[in-house]
């Protein structure tokens, strides 16, 4: 019932699809301070640590050179 209320008074605008890749979730985007992007922490972390997975990547193979971090890749 909250949630019809809540559409009724600001429209379907305060819905949103969580932002994660793999997740279909949705969230109510309402109230003071920036707008929620997932549905609940995982789904933020799952995102940022792909995000963090995928710079290092670019970086590691910037210029050509691959770096191995320590490990032989022979």
């Amino acid at each position: 019932m909250g949630l019809s209320i809540m559409i009724a008074e600001h429209g379907v605008d305060v819905l949103a699809r969580c932002a994660a890749s793999r997740c279909a979730h949705a969230v109510l985007r309402y109230g003071p301070g920036p707008a929620r992007r997932y549905c609940d922490a995982s789904c933020a972390n799952r995102a940022r640590v792909a995000a963090h997975r995928a710079a290092r990547a670019a970086s590691s193979t910037a210029g050509g050179i691959r770096y191995s971090h320590g490990h032989d890749d022979r």
